[in-house]
């Protein structure tokens, strides 16, 4: 039984791959066509030279370097915004008076266009961590948004069982809240780090720190050098889905253990 399962399992796994080839591939060959048909590398590259030039980027040492650079700024900003968004939703929810301090302050970082930001930002402190902050803001309310409905979402019996068998706080977060708000911290993860990405480039194209993505976007830009510019592009959506997958697979396996544990103990 647990055979066929796996059996089935396998094989919806590679019906979904396969699909996902057969798209792919379609676009690609679309894309192919509209470029052979404008015939102008500067307006639209074709696939195959934006391939060319990204195995020419590939082979130069700063390629490597900006792509440390941006990574390490996306993923710092992104977890201060995991940090400092969980724990602003968990204050508010328990602190009235926090909530209606915090509140206007998420409600404005959700409205600041990341251009402005930047710009402002770039008046205060040097070009180097403007990605770092800008990312932090622009994700920040995406977990403190998720966080806080998942909160509000807490089945009240549970909660009223807790409080008759005078469950201290950290217990109630730990086996109560925590279940509850997952499926929505997930949630803020997926779409949290397509933000952190999107802005954290933005902010270095209009910073132009040296050695990043977004400044080699920028310049590709002033040179006209369209093949490049996709390029980048393409690494900057394949190093986001490569993290989304890797965040994704880090909380399944401590999801699994956390289970493991539980089960351990009954």
């Amino acid at each position: 039984m647990t055979g066929v399962i796996c059996i089935n399992m396998k094989n919806k796994a590679l019906q979904k791959f396969l699909i996902v080839l057969g798209v792919t591939l379609f676009w690609l060959f679309v894309w192919q066509i509209v470029s052979l048909a404008i015939n102008s590398a500067i307006i639209l590259a074709s696939p195959l030279q934006v391939i060319a030039s990204l195995f020419e980027l590939i082979q130069i040492s700063s390629f490597w370097l900006s792509v440390f650079n941006s990574l390490l700024r996306v993923v710092l900003g992104f977890l201060l915004a995991l940090f400092f968004g969980t724990a602003l939703a968990f204050l508010c929810y328990f602190f009235k008076i926090a909530d209606a301090f915090i509140k206007p302050l998420i409600l404005l970082f959700r409205t600041v266009p990341v251009a402005a930001l930047t710009i402002l930002i770039f008046f205060w402190i040097s070009g180097k961590e403007i990605s770092v902050i800008v990312s932090f803001i622009m994700v920040m309310p995406v977990f403190f948004v998720n966080i806080y409905n998942g909160l509000k979402a807490t089945d009240i019996k549970m909660l009223q069982m807790a409080d008759v068998f005078k469950l201290k706080t950290h217990r109630k977060i730990k086996f109560i809240y925590f279940p509850q708000i997952k499926s929505f911290f997930i949630a803020a993860t997926s779409t949290g780090i397509g933000i952190a990405w999107k802005s954290a480039i933005a902010a270095e194209i209009i910073s132009s720190p040296k050695d990043t993505i977004g400044y080699s976007l920028n310049a590709a830009k002033l040179w006209l050098a369209m093949p490049e510019v996709f390029a980048w592009t393409a690494v900057v959506i394949v190093l986001s889905l490569l993290m989304e997958f890797l965040v994704k697979k880090v909380l399944k396996l401590w999801d699994r253990r956390k289970n493991d544990n539980s089960e351990k103990h009954l």
